[in-house]
């Protein structure tokens, strides 16, 4: 159900950032068939979003390398889904999605 709100969401600037971010480096394609289903902006959003659930993660946090490394292994055990996203993309690819991509417009009042 999170992947459908994620596509009814407003969420272009993260869209755009992901569709510029996979325009500027075609050599996320070197290891994987480009799909225009799976590769596209819409749709990595809303699984980026179901990965953060599933793995219960705070979108305040930077994500370190080796938490996307244990990440992909328990993926790869069948222990949490990857949403064909950290299955299908390469270290530095799941770590600019999982790190760059968040938008937070809230202000804070102390």
């Amino acid at each position: 159900m999170l992947h459908e709100i994620t596509h009814a969401a407003e969420a272009s600037p993260q869209r755009a950032v992901i569709a510029k971010y996979m325009f500027d480096h075609p050599e996320i394609f070197n290891h994987v068939k480009r799909d225009s289903y799976w590769d596209n902006a819409n749709e990595i959003y809303s699984r980026l979003m179901q990965v953060r659930q599933e793995f219960g993660l705070d979108p305040t946090k930077e994500i370190t390398e080796e938490e996307i490394e244990q990440m992909i292994k328990q993926t790869q055990e069948g222990k949490k889904k990857g949403h064909n996203l950290i299955d299908r993309y390469d270290k530095n690819t799941i770590n600019f999605l999982l790190n760059k991509v968040a938008q937070n417009n809230s202000t804070k009042t102390n």
